[in-house]
């Protein structure tokens, strides 16, 4: 079971100006963000979803705890999708990362 992803980088300056300021914007453009969607595998469960739902979001949690590092972070956004942030990996990185976890 697959889950789809997709990458989403800051890539543009939101305008600070001062050398404090334009640290934090460097970092925001390097952030990286992907969002997890569990679409295909609620449509794999079809009518067991409702009584698997639990159990998946379970398992995914415990597979991305294994897969971040400590500065890493999750968080579940609606019933079918999660945003994960992986501070010291690369963007491909990152993606195989979340290709692991789907």
């Amino acid at each position: 079971m697959a889950c789809r992803w997709r990458n989403m980088v800051a890539d543009s300056n939101p305008g600070w100006g001062d050398g404090e300021s334009q640290l934090a914007a460097e970092e925001i453009a390097a952030a990286k963000l992907h969002v997890l969607h569990l679409d295909p595998i609620k449509a794999k469960l079809g009518d067991k979803w409702e009584r698997l739902s639990n159990l998946v979001h379970k398992l995914f949690e415990r597979t991305l705890y294994q897969t971040q590092g400590p500065r890493d972070h999750f968080l579940l956004v609606d019933e079918l999708s999660y945003v994960v942030t992986f501070h010291n990996l690369s963007l491909e990185e990152a993606g195989l990362a979340c290709a692991a976890v789907a």
